[in-house]
C-alpha cells in the first residue's frame, strides 16, 4: 500500500514564519495536486509537524541550534493555510520531548500517541512519497529512518525546499545513495497503481421470510447458482439485523456478482428487503482504520475466524467492507 507523507508544511517555516526555508511556500500548490491525487485513490495521507513545548533544548534560549519556532497551539505551528490537506489526514506530531531535537517523523505520534511506524504497519503502508520542509533536516531524516525500517521511498523532488543549497544537495546525495526514488508529479500517473483504489459494489445482502422463493427468482430467472448454504449464528444475527435467532444463509453468484439471502430461522421480521451491501476496498483493515480515525461507528464481528466491518448508512441500510480481488 502506498502512501502521501507531507513533512512540516507549518507557517513558521514558510516566509514570515519564525524560521523560514526560502521560498518554501512554493511547493505548497504541488503538494497540493498530490493530494488531489492520492485522495481520489483514497491512499492514506499523513502530515508531520514539528509540535515543541516553549522550553526545549532544540531553542537556542536552552542551549539549541534554533530561535523559538513551531510552540504548540501557535499560529507559527499550524500547517500553512493554503496546504489542503482532507479531513481524514494523519497527523503526526513530534519535537514535544524537551530533551530532544526529534527531527524525524518516526520521533512522533499520532492522536491516540501510536508511534509512526505502528501507524503505518495498521495501514499496511509498504511505500512512502515523502515531501516537505526542509530537505536538509526534517525530511532527510524521515527519509533516511523510513529506509532503515523497510519502507520503499519515493522523494518528490518538486515538492521539497531546503534552509541551505549546499547541505540540500549533500542530503539528496544521502538520500538517493540509500535507494530512495526520485519523482515529480508528472511522472506519479504511470507509478501509482489503481488496483490500490476502492472499487465499488461486489455484492447485497438480502433479508427475507422465504428464502425459497428468492433462490428460485434469482437461480430460474436471472441465472445465478447456489454457490454455498451455512448458519448465521444468532450472536451475529442480532449484531447485523437485530433479529435473535439464527439465520439461515445462502450465497448465490452470477459473475463477479454476489448475492447473500438471510431467512430468519425462528424470527419472523418485518426487516425484509435489501438490508445491506458490500463496498469493495483495496485494503478492509486499513479502510476501517480510516473510518476510526472519523469517528465513524462500526459493526465489528468475527465471521470463520476472520473480522467484517459493517457501517451504517443514514437509512439504517449496513454496508459490508470487502477486500476487493485484484
Amino acid at each position: 500500500m502506498k502512501a502521501l507523507f507531507l513533512i512540516d508544511v507549518q507557517n513558521d517555516f514558510c516566509p514570515g514564519g519564525a524560521l523560514p526555508v526560502s521560498k518554501g511556500n512554493e511547493i505548497i500548490p504541488v503538494l497540493n495536486k498530490y493530494i488531489e491525487l492520492f485522495s481520489k485513490l483514497n491512499l492514506p495521507i499523513l502530515a508531520s509537524r514539528d509540535w515543541h513545548p516553549k522550553e526545549t533544548r532544540h531553542f537556542k534560549k536552552f542551549g539549541g541550534q534554533w530561535p523559538k519556532h513551531c510552540i504548540q497551539e501557535t499560529k507559527g505551528a499550524m500547517f500553512h493555510p493554503d496546504l489542503k490537506l482532507p479531513k481524514e489526514t494523519i497527523i503526526i506530531s513530534k519535537g514535544m520531548d524537551p530533551e530532544k531535537d526529534s527531527y524525524s517523523a518516526f520521533d512522533g505520534v499520532d492522536s491516540k500517541g501510536t508511534s509512526l511506524d505502528k501507524v503505518l504497519k495498521k495501514l499496511n503502508v509498504e511505500e512512502l512519497y515523502i515531501g516537505g520542509l526542509a530537505t536538509d533536516y526534517c525530511v532527510r531524516a524521515t527519509v533516511l529512518d523510513a529506509v532503515k525500517l523497510g519502507f520503499k521511498v519515493k522523494l518528490l523532488m518538486d515538492g521539497i525546499k531546503g534552509v541551505e543549497p549546499h547541505s540540500s544537495y549533500k542530503a539528496l546525495e544521502e538520500m538517493l545513495e540509500n535507494g530512495v526514488e526520485p519523482i515529480v508529479f508528472a511522472q506519479l500517473s504511470q507509478l501509482i497503481d489503481i488496483s490500490d483504489a476502492i472499487y465499488g459494489c461486489d455484492h447485497i445482502g438480502i433479508l427475507t421470510n422465504n428464502s425459497n422463493t428468492l433462490i428460485e427468482f434469482y437461480t430460474n430467472i436471472l441465472g445465478f447458482e447456489k454457490e454455498k448454504s451455512d448458519e448465521l449464528q444468532e450472536s451475529i444475527a442480532k449484531q447485523v439485523f437485530g433479529i435473535p435467532s439464527a439465520c439461515k444463509f445462502i450465497k448465490l453468484k452470477k459473475g463477479t456478482v454476489k448475492i447473500e439471502i438471510f431467512e430468519s430461522v425462528s424470527f419472523k421480521s418485518n426487516k425484509t428487503g435489501l438490508h445491506h451491501w458490500g463496498y469493495c476496498v483495496g485494503d478492509v483493515e486499513r479502510f476501517a482504520y480510516i473510518l476510526k480515525s472519523k469517528k465513524i461507528n462500526l459493526i465489528e464481528i468475527e465471521r470463520n475466524k476472520h473480522k467484517v466491518y459493517f457501517v451504517k448508512d443514514p437509512d439504517g441500510n449496513l454496508i459490508e467492507l470487502r477486500a476487493s480481488k485484484k
